[in-house]
């Protein structure tokens, strides 16, 4: 019988981030798509109140439409419906965009769609890099972060 935290019922595409932990698809506040004069570090949804949404400083934005792997930034200032980060990952108007409330994150398990290189922060607060991670492969050690000395294993899953 395959090990339960293998058969995994929640799921997010990783943003391989030097900074910020995994964070959980439960702890998600919001998701959206940024107006056409939106772009670099503003993130502007008119049809989103993202105070009455309760987004505050230290939120993590994914900017979902990337062409590679999501890009991960942190809200600074907050607007009724214009978040200001500390990063520029808005790289187009109709970019999208997912907003996650940070949390303790106790470990995931990693599929790895591509594979290659990954250097992981684990549950355990160890810094480890995992070299010929195969293609289609999962990674079975609690993982909170993935680096970005990880450049050659892509399309990571983070699973529950």
């Amino acid at each position: 019988m395959a090990y339960q935290k293998l058969q995994g019922n929640t799921a997010i595409n990783v943003a391989i981030s030097d900074d910020y932990d995994i964070p959980s698809p439960a702890s998600q506040v919001v998701s959206g798509s940024v107006d056409t004069f939106s772009v670099g570090t503003t993130v502007e949804d008119s049809t989103v109140d993202f105070i009455a949404k309760g987004v505050k400083e230290g939120d993590i934005v994914y900017n979902t439409t990337a062409a590679t792997a999501p890009t991960v930034s942190v809200v600074r200032t907050v607007a009724a419906n214009v978040l200001t980060l500390a990063d520029s990952i808005m790289l187009a108007s109709g970019n999208t965009y997912r907003v996650f409330r940070p949390q303790e994150n106790r470990g995931c398990v990693l599929y790895v769609g591509v594979g290659g290189i990954l250097k992981v922060l684990t549950a355990g607060n160890d810094i480890v890099e995992l070299t010929g991670v195969p293609s289609g492969s999962y990674v079975p050690i609690q993982v909170k972060r993935v680096y970005s000395i990880t450049d050659t294993a892509t399309e990571i899953v983070a699973l529950w």
